[in-house]
């Protein structure tokens, strides 16, 4: 019964905190993607401070350890026609290549 109760304390205190704090590292660094690839301002007041670059090549050093191959997360977005046109919750992102990248010609509109 005492280790049962330990385990579960040790769960709530540490772990959890934990996993929290790993949430949220992970969408800062999501925020931070998306506000370079999108063009975005960051917004410090929504999203706090960045994470830093220094744990963002880490933790991406280590995923890559981890998964040498990493095919599976290249060209990962369906292929676009030159005219496409993709809209994003609230945006609306035009002039992107075949590959997902922005042409000199993208452009980003607020809804």
């Amino acid at each position: 019964m005492t280790y049962s109760f330990a385990v579960a304390l040790l769960d709530a205190l540490l772990l959890e905190r934990y996993q929290t704090h790993l949430k949220k590292q992970g969408a800062k660094i999501q925020e931070a993607f998306d506000c370079e690839v999108l063009n975005l301002k960051w917004r410090k007041i929504k999203a706090g401070e960045p994470v830093e670059t220094e744990i963002v090549r880490d933790e991406g050093n280590s995923y890559i350890r981890g998964h040498p191959d990493l095919t599976a997360l290249r060209d990962w977005y369906p292929p676009l026609s030159p005219n496409s046109h993709r809209t994003l919750p609230g945006w609306s992102v035009s002039g992107l290549t075949a590959g997902g990248t922005r042409s000199s010609g993208a452009s980003i509109h607020s809804h």
